[in-house]
């Protein structure tokens, strides 16, 4: 059966990239960055940490 697990939205405000991310665990929490790739970074290093239970299981 599937689970929800987390819930990402990605938006772009002028020169910035903003992520808008809620887990069961974690809640809801917000990211900005200038440079697209240091945000997805940000989201996987921290979705990483909180799911690193998970991660191993698999």
């Amino acid at each position: 059966m599937d689970e929800h697990m987390c819930g990402i939205e990605l938006l772009r405000r002028e020169d910035t990239f903003v992520a808008r991310v809620g887990t069961q665990l974690g809640g809801k929490r917000e990211y900005k960055s200038k440079n697209f790739e240091n945000l997805l970074e940000q989201i996987f290093f921290d979705l990483r940490e909180e799911f690193q239970d998970e991660f191993d299981e698999a």
